[in-house]
């Protein structure tokens, strides 16, 4: 079976780019969706390489091994204090003076 265009495209950028985590994560979720897990494995695997700490790259992982996909808020947001809702307390930016 052909790949999809956008798969072919994604791979010659990546080529292009190799420490790009985003277009790596991009086309690791196109492989996932294509039904190809094991590439969807080895790409997110070289985006840990070069961003250990990616939250999306880690979800991208687990999700094409298999695991289901993580309920809540994203892991990049930081929240201090949580609402009885879940939501993250935000403060409010000052008023301008007028």
């Amino acid at each position: 079976m052909p790949d999809d265009p956008r798969v072919q495209s994604l791979r010659t950028a990546v080529a292009a780019a190799p420490a790009d985590v985003l277009l790596r994560l991009h086309l690791a979720r196109l492989q996932l969706e294509a039904g190809r897990p094991e590439a969807a494995v080895a790409e997110a695997a070289v985006a840990l390489q070069h961003a250990p700490g990616h939250a999306r790259a880690r979800d991208l992982m687990a999700r094409a091994m298999g695991a289901p996909a993580r309920q809540g808020p994203p892991r990049g947001r930081l929240c201090a204090r949580r609402r009885p809702s879940g939501r993250c307390w935000t403060r409010r930016a000052p008023a301008p003076y007028g």
